[in-house]
């Protein structure tokens, strides 16, 4: 029950901090290092992360439940990455928090990088509804679910999870190493013109 509580009060912080800091800055007003120390610190003063959870040092692993990926417990905010304010029209805020290892054994890759990328997870909080983003996936993943009972078949069809916390904000999980449909078109904007064309 505890738990649950302090991960509603994690919710509340994170989508009041996203707000704060969209209204009180310019879209390239000061951002990563500075708002991702000031969030640990509001975090840590609402009781939610302690102090000793930054360090990475011997102190007792306090953690807290996470809510966007419950395998992965949050220690606290990572400090040393940058939070980003994106420069879209609801100004969704993207924050990089450190979690406890996981293990997974199919992973071979986890001597350098451990820290770095293995015990980090990012979460977009955003002042828009998300509960269309809910539905959709959850549509996405029944669909995959039958297609292999029925047609023993693995679509390999990567999701994220979607955590509605009222009927204009949420929290969105990051893929790792995934690119938006934004930076594609950056990318490849030659590319994606001729098919246009192409169909039509």
């Amino acid at each position: 029950m505890e738990d649950m509580r302090a991960a509603q009060r994690l919710v509340n912080e994170l989508v009041q901090f996203s707000k704060d800091a969209a209204l009180a800055q310019s879209r390239v007003a000061q951002q990563g290092q500075l708002l991702s120390r000031a969030l640990q610190h509001r975090l840590v003063r609402a009781g939610i992360f302690s102090s000793s959870s930054s360090s990475s040092s011997s102190s007792p692993v306090v953690s807290v439940v996470n809510v966007i990926a419950t395998h992965q417990p949050l220690l606290s905010v990572q400090t040393q990455a940058n939070i980003q304010i994106l420069s879209s029209a609801t100004m969704p805020m993207v924050v990089s928090f450190r979690h406890l290892p996981t293990t997974n054994n199919n992973n071979t890759n986890t001597n350098n990088n451990n820290n770095n990328t293995n015990n980090t997870t990012k979460m977009l909080i955003k002042s828009e509804d998300v509960r269309t983003d809910l539905l959709m996936l959850n549509c996405v993943k029944m669909m995959n679910h039958i297609v292999k009972q029925e047609l023993q078949e693995d679509l390999n069809l990567l999701t994220y999870n979607v955590l509605p916390t009222g009927p204009s904000t949420g929290i969105v999980e990051f893929v790792q190493h995934a690119s938006t449909i934004a930076e594609i078109e950056t990318k490849y904007v030659l590319v994606v013109d001729a098919c246009l064309l192409m169909l039509g």
